[in-house]
């Protein structure tokens, strides 16, 4: 069912006065032209309307919503002014349509907008995450090779000192056998 959308300063009884023919423009799909509402029958207006056209805003075989024109002044719309008006409401009719499509798409291109924006800031703390996790793995591998360059002194330290050692093994061997020959 159409829903009735009057501009601001509209009063609320002017809906209800040509509720009648609304009512019978949504139902067929067909225009009303009423040139002298004092003078009609079928779609009788109270609220001091005069002349009034009531046109389908139509997309295909939908009616999307009706376009009313209200005048105090008797037979102020006549067949150029029925034209035009119809033209209108196929023009209207048409813009209806396509921003009834454009608006979920509009709709789902702010969604994606914002949950691009929400991964660009993620890749953003990720990015500085890596950066944190680069810089403690240079801190690690010094060091590491602090380390190893300590291990590799306390080796070559180790094999100072097993040498030393094995000169005194020999040593002491050659002393003990000396000294067993003496005896």
């Amino acid at each position: 069912r159409p829903r009735l959308i009057h501009p601001e300063g509209v009063p609320e009884r002017l809906s209800a006065a040509h509720a009648p023919v609304l009512e019978q423009v949504a139902r067929t799909g067909e225009a009303v032209l009423i040139g002298d509402a004092r003078h009609e029958t079928r779609f009788p207006v109270a609220d001091g309307t005069r002349s009034l056209v009531v046109q389908p805003l139509r997309y295909g075989r939908n009616t999307l919503g009706l376009l009313e024109m209200a005048h105090h002044r008797p037979r102020v719309y006549g067949t150029p002014q029925v034209r035009l008006i119809e033209r209108f409401g196929r023009q209207l009719g048409l813009a209806l349509q396509l921003e009834s499509l454009l608006r979920p798409m509009t709709h789902s291109a702010r969604e994606m907008e914002a949950q691009l924006r929400t991964l660009g800031e993620r890749l953003a703390e990720v990015r500085e995450s890596g950066q944190g996790v680069a810089v403690h793995a240079a801190e690690i591998r010094q060091r590491l090779e602090e380390q190893g360059g300590i291990t590799a002194k306390g080796l070559e330290a180790t094999e100072t000192l097993a040498a030393s050692a094995d000169e005194m093994a020999a040593d002491a061997s050659g002393s003990a056998a000396a000294s067993r020959d003496t005896r």
